[in-house]
């Protein structure tokens, strides 16, 4: 085997360790993509529950002592629910069903393998692929988090009107 022979296997060996070592870290990149994905939706469901046990709270207060309070405190109490009732829209629009992007998809792989691809172009087109998907995925999971900030916001605006409307009627 010539120098020059040797030398371009190393190459090919070397730009198969790299594919590798590049697929192993957009795999890492898509699978923390997806875990973000799932913590987003979790806060998501806890804070309606949440809201959803604020509304009870609230609505059996108001509903004990609806007719020794004034016009005031009722406004708050109104005040307090829209809040609520925006957050929990702003939650589940966060939760809403988003077609998120799996790889590597089994109807691709059967593919590959009828078309006898090799693993390293395998690899090749699947770092690509891997690249547009968490692109893609990113402006997805963009979108439930600016939902779930603003369900946020809301909700703390309506418990700040929930403790107005408490310190109101201690009032």
């Amino acid at each position: 085997m010539s120098n020059e022979e040797n030398k371009n296997d190393e190459l090919n060996f070397n730009l198969g360790e790299t594919d590798n070592f590049l697929m192993d870290l957009m795999i890492k990149s898509f699978d923390n993509q997806n875990e973000r994905i799932s913590n987003t939706d979790n806060k998501s469901y806890q804070l309606i529950a949440i809201i959803g046990l604020m509304f009870s709270l609230q609505a059996t207060t108001l509903a004990t002592i609806i007719s020794s309070i004034n016009i005031f405190v009722k406004i708050w109490f109104m005040i307090s629910f829209v809040f609520y009732l925006v957050s929990i829209v702003c939650f589940i629009k966060s939760i809403s069903f988003m077609d998120f992007e799996e790889l590597p998809s089994q109807d691709a792989l059967v593919d590959y393998y009828c078309k006898g691809k090799t693993k390293e172009e395998i690899i090749s087109i699947l770092l690509g692929n891997y690249q547009s998907s968490i692109n893609n995925n990113e402006e997805k999971l963009n979108d439930k988090i600016f939902y779930s900030k603003k369900g946020f916001y809301f909700f703390i605006f309506g418990l700040l009107s929930t403790i107005n409307f408490i310190l109101l009627i201690v009032i």
